[in-house]
Order: C-alpha cells, then sequence, then structure tokens
C-alpha cells in the first residue's frame, strides 16, 4: 500500500505550538500514532481522520470537473420546457440519451399531466 501524503497548513504557528506542547506536556513518551493525533489536533482537526478527510475533500475540488456536453443539455431543456412534454413525455430517441426517459417512463402517471397539486408526495 502506498503512502498518501497529507500537507498540513496552519494559519497561527505560535497557537499551533503552544497547543502541540501543551499536548506534549500531558504525554511524555506519544507514540506515532498519538503524536499525528496531536498534530492533527493542534492544527484544529478532531485527529489525523479528519484531517486526512478534509485534505482529499479540497483536492477532490481543487481538480477541475470534465467539462459537460452541452448538447445534451439543451437537448433535455427542450423537451422539458415544451407544454406538451408533459402530455406525452420524451420522444424515444432522446430516452436513451437523457435522464428524463427512464424518469418519465417509470412514472405511473405519464399519461396524464401534473400540476403541483396532484403530483403525489
Amino acid at each position: 500500500m502506498s503512502r498518501q501524503t497529507i500537507p498540513l497548513a496552519t494559519a497561527d504557528l505560535s497557537a499551533f505550538v503552544r497547543h502541540l506542547a501543551g499536548q506534549l506536556a500531558r504525554n511524555a513518551t506519544p507514540g506515532h500514532v498519538e503524536l499525528i493525533n496531536m498534530l492533527a489536533r493542534a492544527a484544529g482537526f478532531r485527529n489525523f481522520q479528519h484531517l486526512r478527510a478534509a485534505t482529499v475533500a479540497q483536492q477532490r475540488l481543487d481538480r477541475p470537473e470534465p467539462p459537460c456536453d452541452l448538447t445534451l443539455v439543451e437537448r433535455a431543456c427542450a423537451i422539458l420546457t415544451t407544454p406538451a412534454s408533459c402530455a406525452t413525455g420524451p420522444p424515444a430517441g432522446a430516452s436513451k440519451s437523457s435522464a428524463s426517459g427512464p424518469s418519465w417512463h417509470s412514472c405511473p402517471q405519464a399519461r396524464r399531466c401534473m400540476n403541483g397539486r396532484s403530483a403525489p408526495a
């Protein structure tokens, strides 16, 4: 299993050091897991798992998303914005490429136009 590098950044170094020194004073010889958790707590996290989860989430947010296919978006908008689509549903070819087809065909009232009051809860 390869090691994952987890960066640790702190906004206030003096508060970080004071918090870490207080934890080290209470525990004379911490093991490596205890020391990692102390570092994470000094940085403002609950433990190392919390630090790792926050880092992985931030890395995922920093990655650019793949561009979406705008032609599929335009087709779905055309299907869902026409007044007749409520009564007839999407065309046969559109149900293969958009999410409206499977959801429309699984709806028991698919042949009846529903407004806000008649839609099932």
